[in-house]
């Protein structure tokens, strides 16, 4: 690859931010190369210097995205540590990416709207290492006896969802007061996220364990009546 000038990069750079507040606000359809190069301050020209096509300048930032969520996920997981507190990593971790890369809850949003019809391979291939990971973490917890089998995808659908919806809709809570705790934050949505997925994955109790020690109880009542 040849390198660019500072003068080159720098615009570069102005571009993939513009085109990430853009497609953030209008997703791929609504969004215009005219738009992105006036944020940018620089010339239509200049984007198709720097990139092919809008399908191109998307699908950078749309990989590029998910490599940040894969790579901070992947940390987590190199770290170690019990199943429970790798899950609780990895909940955090894409937690962590929503709030640094505030145009990925409603980009992702819009694609998923759209079918995903703009995710090509390259695209693909950093939402399998997403997914790859968890699936390593859920088979150790498995292995271990402390999560139940439950597909990984089905996992990562309650995962995700909360807390990409939760920094989604932060405008909308913060203009409708009278919404109830409108004003949750996103660190109280991902703990909530991860004491929901614990639970969820919990190994199922044995059949009649629950009754145990309500008859425990009762008997231990009824022994202190009649010495009483």
């Amino acid at each position: 690859m040849v390198s660019q000038s500072p003068r080159a990069s720098a615009s570069r750079a102005r571009l993939r931010a513009a085109a990430a507040a853009e497609f953030a606000a209008r997703g791929f359809a609504g969004a215009t190369v005219d738009r992105i190069a006036s944020r940018a301050r620089v010339t239509k020209a200049m984007v198709y210097y720097h990139f092919p096509s809008k399908a191109a300048l998307y699908r950078e930032i749309l990989r590029d995205l998910f490599a940040s969520v894969a790579e901070r996920v992947a940390a987590v997981r190199e770290a170690g540590g019990s199943p429970q507190a790798q899950l609780a990593g990895f909940i955090r971790a894409i937690n962590e990416t929503a709030l640094a890369e505030p145009t990925f809850p409603p980009t992702w949003l819009r694609e998923i709207a759209d079918g995903g019809r703009h995710v090509d391979e390259s695209v693909l291939r950093q939402t399998a290492r997403v997914v790859g990971t968890l699936t390593e973490i859920l088979h150790d917890g498995e292995a271990a006896g402390v999560f139940r089998p439950l597909p990984p995808l089905v996992v990562q659908f309650g995962i995700v969802g909360p807390l990409l919806l939760s920094a989604a809709t932060e405008s909308l809570r913060a203009n409708l007061p009278a919404l109830p705790l409108y004003k949750i934050s996103r660190e109280s949505i991902a703990a909530h996220v991860e004491r929901m997925a614990l639970a969820g994955l919990a190994p199922a109790a044995p059949a009649g364990a629950g009754l145990a020690a309500p008859d425990a109880e009762k008997a231990s009542r009824s022994k202190s009546r009649r010495s009483s």
